[in-house]
């Protein structure tokens, strides 16, 4: 059972490769969280979120810019995902999104600023900072952990998604496809209502229409 504070994130990775490295740092979070180190525990968070954010834009042969801030590059990752991109056929359902991300990215950039200075104030690690500075109390921390786990599991779900998802196929945009079905089984007449080969299959089997059309656009339908 976990007992850290990522327990989200732990148990996400737990199911998967771990193919950003992200187990590590996790791992010294919770470490932190149970040695009551509230700095180390902001530090090790800001670096989990740096290390998945250029994880995330090298997979996708983005650029990252020297010393960009974490907030931008949470930004930039959310960009590299495609937030919603999946939902944008409509025009208001994409000026929906455009909000919602903008929304998002800018809390988003707030927090993990806030999580960059904090690391910078209180993480023993940090450069500058005294011995006998008073620690930040643990209720801090505890709520940066917590929201920290949150990006990180919604990221990897984000890109898990995106892995595994399939566009809406649209019937009127395939005539093409809808042509050479009805020159390969033509029509059939029902009391006196005709009904085409291409209607029928999107009708009532729509994955065996989409796999069709793959195989079609593919070169498998033109012989």
């Amino acid at each position: 059972m976990d007992s850290g504070i990522m327990r989200n994130s732990e148990s996400l990775i737990r199911e998967s490769p771990d193919r950003y490295k992200l187990t590590r740092t996790i791992t010294a979070i919770n470490a932190g969280f149970k040695d009551n180190e509230s700095g180390l525990v902001i530090g090790q968070c800001k670096a989990l979120v740096e290390s998945l954010c250029k994880s995330i834009l090298s997979e996708n042969s983005i650029d990252i810019e020297a010393n960009i801030s974490v907030g931008k590059l949470a930004k930039k990752a959310g960009a590299a995902i495609g937030i919603g991109n999946e939902y944008g056929e409509d025009q208001k359902t994409k000026e929906a999104f455009i909000k919602l991300i903008n929304s998002f990215t800018l809390s988003l950039e707030n927090a993990i600023s806030s999580i960059g200075t904090l690391r910078n104030e209180y993480c023993p690690l940090a450069h500058g900072r005294s011995s006998d500075q008073k620690p930040l109390h643990m209720l801090y921390a505890e709520f940066v952990a917590s929201q920290t786990d949150a990006l990180i599991v919604f990221f990897l779900n984000l890109i898990e998604h995106k892995k595994n998802f399939v566009p809406e196929i649209n019937f009127s945009e395939n005539e093409d496809f809808n042509e050479y079905l009805v020159e390969e089984f033509g029509e059939i007449e029902i009391y006196g209502d005709k009904y085409q080969a291409p209607d029928i299959l999107y009708q009532m089997n729509v994955p065996k229409y989409k796999t069709a059309l793959s195989e079609y656009r593919t070169g498998g339908g033109d012989d």
